[in-house]
């Protein structure tokens, strides 16, 4: 299953998220999708379906993330990791 995680703090890295998500749940995926001048950073978890219901809980959330169903777009998207730029079709 997949989740968007969004509104986190720019300082936040990957390993910052997999390491607090680690208490919750057993991450099957995790990558960054933030545009490169977003305010804030974005990824993309992924996890088994058993464990959606524990991160649609807000209260395991801090202030002003937010966590979604993350829905794919019908055609390619574009997603921004560091600065690069790769272009995905799904």
């Amino acid at each position: 299953m997949e989740l968007f995680i969004s509104r986190l703090d720019r300082s936040t890295s990957q390993k910052d998220l997999s390491e607090y998500m680690s208490r919750f749940v057993k991450i099957v995926g995790l990558r960054k999708i933030s545009h490169i001048n977003s305010f804030h950073q974005s990824f993309l978890l992924t996890v088994s379906e058993n464990d959606f219901h524990i991160l649609m809980n807000p209260d395991i959330w801090p202030e002003n993330v937010e966590c979604r169903r993350f829905k794919r777009p019908m055609s390619g998207w574009l997603s921004y990791s560091g600065g690069d730029q790769q272009q995905s079709s799904y």
